[in-house]
């Protein structure tokens, strides 16, 4: 029971993260109406900055890049912090606030362009993508009875919890925070008492980007920094401002707390039963609490009293003319005969996408919903197939046609639920399942065929001084009294995700 406990305290740092960030997404839904998926993003470009400004003293931006003299830490915190509110305050101005009265659904997709862009400009800007950030927060380590906790995850825990006080006293007992509420509640209504819809908004984007970015800083020491696996840090922070109703700060804090110490007692269980699945159990929990949220309140988002186009996409008419297939078609046979090398790996590569995109075709463009797991179908399909290539003798075609025929079955099994949930309730349960798949299918070692065994190792030392390994590519260290139980996540191997080191 101790070694439980103090797991799931090793948890609180994860916890904190979802709370932080499924605050910020709160934040925006009820100001400005934005499922903002593109808040990770922005946490994780703005720890890189900090990153870069506290060790090379340089200040990376999405335009130049300026020598800055050396700062002290809270200097350069609130630099990154101003950082942060001019990149919300630009993505509002500059996308959302055109798109103020669209869809929500077309709001979705902006976020999601948003958050491309952010991973985008984090390779493309910043020397390099392997940056570490020094501690800010105190981590020695915490005995309370027989537990170790790092001090960290306790002040991280504090700070996500009096920023949502502070945010929950700002909307009840503030004239801006009420006139929030009321853009929620009734928009017409709000405008008619001379409140102004998108100056709420363009405030809404500056405090979430704050926040995220605030979060990027104290919890990139904890959770190390990538381009994508920090991004991905929304979709636990969806599924608990889902259960927030998307207007509680305080179910969406307790929810996130909760659901990582529950994923850190995951990892200890998979320890101790060697019968549970080793690789991604912790990914699917989100996803099954966005599932089970919308099943218990009606399968919908909670809606909002705004101006906003209720309609789903227009669905455009036309035709194409079979000399275009024909000539497109020719020209495709021609460059695959003619090209050799890297031009026709590009060809093939440029082939595979515009199938993708084709999906996407039949999916939005005939009609007018939104799926983020398009390509989980096809790496479902190469998944299946590079299996029965491996392990299997069948002659082709059949290969590649079982493996179609089972997309098609995770597409179906997508598909039926999708009859009750529509619009942006249908894009955010299917960038949960896209997540939930490729953590727990396509990084699986024991279904992968033709690599060797996961490339990253989960090592925790426990009270009693065992080890806890999720995925042992390489022998986790042994457990030393030099060595406390200081993180559930120490020591990486391969290609490993910075979310775990």
């Amino acid at each position: 029971m101790i070694e439980l406990l103090q797991f799931a305290l090793l948890g609180l740092g994860a916890g904190t993260i979802y709370a932080a960030l499924g605050t910020g997404v709160v934040l925006t839904y009820q100001a400005a109406g934005v499922i903002n998926i593109s808040l990770g993003a922005m946490g994780m470009y703005i720890g890189y900055t900090y990153a870069f400004l506290h060790n090379e003293n340089l200040l990376v931006l999405p335009i130049g890049t300026f020598s800055m003299p050396v700062l002290p830490i809270w200097a350069a915190v609130l630099l990154c912090l101003a950082v942060a509110m001019l990149l919300g305050l630009v993505a509002y101005a500059l996308v959302f606030r055109p798109l103020r009265a669209a869809s929500g659904l077309l709001k979705l997709v902006a976020a999601v362009g948003i958050a491309m862009v952010l991973q985008s400009l984090a390779v493309l800007r910043f020397p390099s993508t392997s940056a570490s950030v020094p501690p800010i927060l105190a981590n020695d380590p915490v005995h309370i009875g027989g537990l170790t906790v790092p001090w960290d995850r306790f002040l991280l825990a504090g700070a996500v919890i009096a920023a949502a006080v502070l945010l929950w006293a700002v909307t009840r007992f503030t004239r801006t925070g009420l006139a929030m509420r009321a853009v929620a509640e009734d928009e017409r209504a709000a405008m008619l008492l001379g409140h102004s819809p998108g100056r709420l908004s363009a405030l809404a984007w500056l405090g979430s980007s704050a926040l995220a970015g605030l979060l990027g800083i104290l919890a990139s020491p904890i959770t190390g920094l990538d381009p994508v696996t920090n991004s991905l840090f929304v979709v636990p922070a969806l599924a608990v401002a889902i259960v927030g109703r998307l207007r509680s700060f305080g179910v969406t804090v307790a929810a996130g707390i909760a659901l990582g110490m529950i994923q850190s007692v995951v990892l200890k269980l998979q320890g101790d039963y060697s019968w549970l699945p080793q690789t991604g159990l912790r990914d699917v929990l989100p996803f099954l609490v966005i599932v089970v949220t919308l099943a218990v309140g009606g399968g919908r988002l909670p809606s909002r009293g705004t101006e906003e186009d209720p309609r789903l996409p227009a669905v455009p008419r036309g035709g194409t003319k079979p000399i275009t297939v024909a000539a497109t078609l020719l020209a495709g046979v021609a460059l695959i005969l003619t090209l050799d090398g890297p031009y026709r790996t590009a060809l093939t590569t440029s082939v595979v996408a515009v199938l993708v995109c084709l999906g996407i075709v039949v999916v939005t463009g005939m009609l007018g919903q939104i799926s983020l797991a398009q390509m989980t179908f096809a790496g479902a399909a190469g998944f299946v197939l590079s299996n029965l290539t491996t392990h299997t003798h069948l002659p082709f075609p059949l290969p590649p046609l079982i493996a179609v025929a089972l997309a098609v079955l995770l597409g179906v099994g997508v598909a039926v639920p999708a009859l009750r949930i529509r619009g942006v309730t249908l894009g955010v349960v299917t960038l949960g399942l896209a997540v939930a798949v490729s953590e727990f299918v396509f990084k699986n070692p024991t279904g992968r065929a033709g690599s060797a065994a996961a490339g990253y190792r989960n090592c925790a030392c426990s009270a009693s001084g065992s080890v806890a390994a999720e995925t042992s590519g390489s022998p986790c260290s042994p457990c030393s009294p030099s060595r406390p139980a200081r993180s559930a996540w120490s020591g990486c191997a391969g290609p490993a995700s910075a979310a775990r080191c």
